[in-house]
């Protein structure tokens, strides 16, 4: 009995059998019948004659199976690993866990210690369990970590015409960290892309659709077209990975193919004051000066886009 395993085996369960003539003979023939005075006196243990018979007789196998049977809803033991500490923003050692599953062999060696003691129980101890494979002193973990670490001293801001878009920093990048099987750290390319995806498609107003208040009050909505800011992925992802490979810190100007006058959040107006109103739906046209002052404004026949009339 022990860690939450009980088993109860009698001789006839585990088919084990005793030749005592056997054992009587293999115990004597270890004295010296001429020289009997003197073993009188000597300790004699007679152990291995004892239990030669009874270690291949099926024991072994009877007690591997209950174990095997305990451990299918038993918690096996956890290796030590290497995670990310939010609070020390940095990547740790994490200890090892034994879990509740018992070792086979160990088992075993409990009913061999007992039955050589002709006890009729066998405790089980922690020591039983089955124990991880990597533990915190594995000096590979370690080094892992130390790498790992190394990998997320980048501290990133990015910026769109002075306005902050995104940051790299430890928190990020530790979620682009993987430690492979070898117990390397190594960067996830493809997280990396994703995120500067996303950067992509959120930044880019080329064509998007842009609600504002006009001068006057009124909502508009306008999208489509050629203006707009549109975000280089391929450079910003090549600055982003030479960045994090030497652990840079600095602010980043997000590299552009197109930029319009003004960056804003996505969704909003990205040109400045001082622009041209053209309402097709009151067909009237206002020009607005560098302090959103109204200093023009018409009449005007858009046409209509029919393909004659436009």
């Amino acid at each position: 009995t022990g860690d939450g395993f009980d088993l109860e085996l009698t001789a006839s369960d585990a088919g084990l059998a005793i030749d005592a003539e056997a054992v009587v003979r293999a115990a004597l023939s270890h004295e010296n019948p001429w020289d009997w005075p003197n073993e009188l006196q000597k300790a004699h243990d007679e152990t291995g004659a004892l239990v030669t018979t009874y270690n291949n007789s099926g024991l072994g196998d009877v007690i591997r199976a209950a174990v095997e049977e305990f451990n299918a809803n038993a918690e096996q033991p956890t290796n030590a690993s290497i995670g990310y500490d939010a609070t020390t923003h940095s990547f740790v050692v994490r200890s090892e866990k034994p879990g509740t599953a018992l070792d086979p062999d160990a088992v075993i060696r409990v009913a061999d210690e007992a039955i050589i003691a002709l006890s009729s129980q066998a405790k089980l101890s922690e020591a039983d369990l089955l124990q991880p494979e990597v533990t915190s002193s594995d000096q590979r973990l370690a080094d892992a970590a130390a790498q790992a670490n190394t990998m997320i001293m980048a501290d990133l801001q990015l910026d769109m015409d002075g306005i902050e878009v995104g940051q790299i920093n430890a928190d990020l990048l530790s979620q682009w960290i993987t430690i492979d099987e070898n117990l390397q750290a190594t960067l996830d390319t493809e997280k990396l892309t994703e995120w500067v995806n996303k950067l992509v498609e959120d930044c880019s107003t080329v064509g998007t659709q842009r609600t504002y208040k006009r001068p006057d009050g009124k909502e508009c909505t306008v999208d489509g077209g050629i203006y707009g800011w549109e975000v280089d992925g391929e450079a910003l992802q090549t600055m982003v990975r030479e960045a994090v490979d030497n652990g840079a810190v600095e602010t980043i100007a997000v590299p552009t193919l197109s930029e319009g006058d003004a960056y804003t959040a996505p969704g909003e107006q990205d040109w400045g004051k001082r622009y041209l109103d053209i309402d097709l739906t009151e067909q009237y046209v206002r020009l607005y000066d560098d302090e959103g002052k109204l200093v023009w404004e018409s009449d005007c026949v858009s046409g209509e886009p029919d393909g004659e009339h436009d």
